[in-house]
């Protein structure tokens, strides 16, 4: 270490040597100020001070390893070239490299979805996930550094605007993990637009409606009875009340607990029973598991009871149901967002599944009560296939 003081500027940034040690001021953005750096090493602050400057320039910090190679790369530029425009030479000199070093697209979609895995997602969700990344194919050969917005925006143009904003969401995911991972420094589907879709009201079941499904359900097939009263008399998701078991209802305490592993956000609550539905518990008590085939299987009779009900099948109806009638009924707003699983606000209850509905409409949807189910189940009919699936 030199004993006398020495000051100088170095990449824009005052450096100078106090007798004791080598400290130094980097500029920031403008408005931030200015950051200080010290080190017993003159080559290791202006280390230190390139990793600060190019990480102001680059959209991910440099690791050890690319601020080694960006140096070199700097010592290769013609000589009298100011020092910033060195440093931008230098980074678009480095990004180059890196769009030809990088993994594959294929590749690193691959890792992510082993990832993903391994945090105990659903395979709903996996298969979701693949669906979105097939729409990639046409670049998926290409390394991930090299795709820019402009090799994107096709593939974003020929889908619907649902589609597109799925597919945004799923890559801008991959995008960040790639990020994390050091495999490029940027994430193109930031400079995408969320897609527009038209806002459409959501459509519910009238009370009439309702009675007559219940009622199919019970003359043809009462086995799914429980998982159809559950669907419209709760604000639970369909799939946590397939995953309900018998422990979960508490009938004494008029609460249903869903259960993280239940519920599609991962959190757990209380959904209230209401009399209503406790009418409907006493009267056909529910019989595990709620669904007794597997997925595809058991819709197929659930979409044959709304046929024998002369009801077209609404998909995610019941929940647009249980809220509208809730809401109309003079429940407040925040308790029946809790009631569905939302644990933010209102907004997405008001946005996407209330419907105007009416007092009168409300009182008839909270009336339907059963009516000689008990004796009707006790007598063990068996479900009428109308069509037919395998297990």
């Amino acid at each position: 270490m030199p004993s006398q003081k020495t000051s100088f500027r170095y990449l824009d940034s005052h450096v100078w040597n106090d007798g004791r040690t080598w400290r130094a001021t980097v500029p920031l953005a403008r408005g931030a100020g200015r950051k200080r750096l010290s080190s017993t090493s003159l080559d290791s602050l202006k280390t230190a001070i390139e990793s600060v400057r190019l990480g102001q320039t680059s959209a991910q910090p440099f690791r050890p390893a690319d601020l080694a190679a960006l140096r070199a790369a700097l010592d290769m530029l013609p000589d009298g070239l100011p020092l910033t425009e060195a440093v931008r030479l230098g980074i678009d000199a480095w990004k180059a490299a890196r769009h030809d070093t990088s993994p594959l697209l294929s590749a690193v979609a691959d890792e992510w979805l082993a990832l993903v895995r391994s945090t105990g997602r659903r395979p709903r969700t996996i298969e979701s996930y693949v669906t979105h990344l097939h729409k990639l194919e046409p670049i998926s050969g290409r390394t991930i550094a090299s795709v820019a917005v402009a090799d994107i925006s096709p593939i974003i143009s020929a889908l619907t605007p649902s589609t597109a904003a799925g597919l945004r969401r799923v890559a801008r995911a991959l995008w960040s993990f790639a990020i994390r991972a050091g495999y490029t420094d940027g994430n193109p589907w930031a400079a995408i637009p969320k897609p527009r879709t038209d806002s459409s009201v959501p459509s519910i079941y009238s009370p009439a409606a309702v009675r007559a499904i219940l009622d199919a359900a019970a003359e043809t097939a009462p086995r799914f009875l429980p998982y159809l009263y559950l669907s419209f008399f709760t604000g639970i998701r369909p799939g946590a009340i397939q995953r309900l078991r018998p422990a979960d209802i508490d009938a004494a305490h008029a609460q249903i607990l869903v259960s993280p592993a239940s519920d599609k956000l991962r959190r757990s609550y209380y959904a209230p029973i209401r009399p209503t539905l406790a009418a409907w518990l006493k009267a056909c008590p529910p019989a595990f598991p709620l669904l007794p085939y597997k997925r595809k299987a058991a819709y197929l009779h659930i979409h044959a009871i709304f046929d024998a009900a002369s009801v077209e099948f609404i998909p995610y109806g019941t929940r647009h149901t249980f809220a509208s009638y809730a809401l109309a009924a003079g429940s407040p707003p925040h308790a029946v967002a809790m009631d569905m699983g939302h644990f933010r606000d209102v907004t997405t209850l008001f946005n996407h599944y209330r419907v105007l509905a009416t007092p009168a409409s409300a009182a008839d949807f909270w009336a339907i009560l059963p009516h000689n189910l008990s004796q009707m189940t006790k007598q063990g009919k068996t479900p009428r296939k109308t069509h037919r699936a395998a297990d």
